[in-house]
């Protein structure tokens, strides 16, 4: 919290002063959990704002230790806590030990506006992108009852925090399951599968947009005809079978941090923002942005999650009614956690830095 919270010490009122009249055209309103966000990441691990007394049972040590925010968005100590907990959880209680394929679908910059101002796309764009991947997979697979399993997380950033990049990544079973439960593998992906299958998914969406009211009739044609559609699929990372420390790296990458906390580099004097990403923008061949520091704080609260708006969706064979179907059992973790710091539950902060560091 280091890093960004002397920045949110130093322009916080300022930014909520001047928010209507420097970001409001572009941002929207000023979110009700955006302010609390990050009025609440100032205070997180900071004594004053709250405090637990902790003492050893056996020995009687006792300690004091700040309490944490527990916001999502912005804090990246809460935030990692949070991965690692879904992550292993998810790995257990949702995804068989089968291949896995990783599935991105990126929309064009005249799209994205849309997504910024009304969360609840995110679930119907996902639904159209699970009906057409679920087609895919039968027509290939030759088996019309195949069920695969989806795991969805909505991103709204990309390398640099400047932009607003509404985008899914998909964990999807690389294949499916019959309903005795036997597991039918897909044939290699390729190039042309993913093509097809983009132009499929631009037709869709355009089309529900537009029923929708989003989009006219006359910008959805408009659309259309561009030559280069601004729509993107890949499909190029797979997981096989059997390779639980490449899915767990798949999933943390997946749900990550909407930026590196390492990267922000705050000068108090000249009150600007320098941040580092760590790969360049493919699209301005740069890793390095600058920005005033207000300015830099706006960017940060546009990758604030909406309020009671799930960033996260399971179809198909990654659902427990689909997996109960299916008689598909958990997959128990293969870590050797000591005793006592596996008793004290998945979400215990000893447990997580075990995980961690070891």
């Amino acid at each position: 919290m280091a890093r960004e919270g002397r920045l949110l010490i130093d322009h916080l009122e300022t930014f909520f002063n001047h928010y209507d009249q420097r970001f409001r055209p572009r941002h929207g309103r000023l979110r009700p959990e955006v302010r609390r966000t990050l009025e609440e990441l100032i205070q997180c691990g900071v004594y004053r704002f709250g405090l637990a007394r902790v003492r050893c049972r056996e020995c009687g040590h006792e300690t004091i230790i700040p309490l944490s925010c527990r916001r999502r968005g912005l804090c990246s100590s809460c935030h990692q806590k949070r991965r690692l907990i879904w992550t292993e959880w998810v790995m257990e209680e949702a995804m068989p030990d089968v291949p896995y394929r990783q599935w991105v679908f990126s929309l064009p910059k005249a799209l994205r506006v849309y997504f910024r101002f009304d969360p609840q796309l995110f679930k119907g764009l996902s639904r159209i992108v699970i009906d057409e991947l679920t087609r895919f997979m039968r027509e290939v697979s030759g088996h019309e009852d195949l069920e695969p399993g989806f795991v969805v997380h909505d991103q709204t950033f990309g390398t640099l925090p400047d932009s607003y990049h509404p985008h899914q990544h998909l964990c999807a079973t690389d294949g499916g399951f019959l309903p005795d439960g036997s597991f039918v593998p897909l044939p290699a992906v390729r190039k042309k599968d993913t093509q097809s299958l983009c132009e499929v998914l631009r037709h869709r969406v355009l089309e529900w947009l537009a029923r929708h009211g989003n989009l006219s009739e006359e910008l959805r044609r408009c659309l259309l005809s561009w030559e280069h559609s601004g729509f993107s699929l890949d499909a190029s990372r797979r997981v096989p079978a059997g390779c639980r420390d490449r899915l767990e790296d798949l999933l943390l990458y997946m749900s990550r941090h909407p930026f590196v906390p390492g990267g922000i580099h705050y000068d108090p004097i000249s009150d600007t923002v320098n941040y580092q990403a760590p790969r360049k923008h493919r699209g301005r061949n740069t890793d390095v942005i600058s920005a005033d520091a207000v300015d830099f704080i706006a960017w940060l609260s546009q990758h604030i999650p909406h309020a009671r708006r799930h960033q996260i969706r399971y179809y198909g064979a990654c659902t427990p009614e689909v997996r109960k179907r299916l008689g598909l059992s958990r997959v128990p973790s293969k870590l050797k956690i000591p005793s006592r710091t596996a008793a004290r539950g998945r979400r215990s902060w000893a447990r997580l830095i075990w995980k961690v560091y070891g």
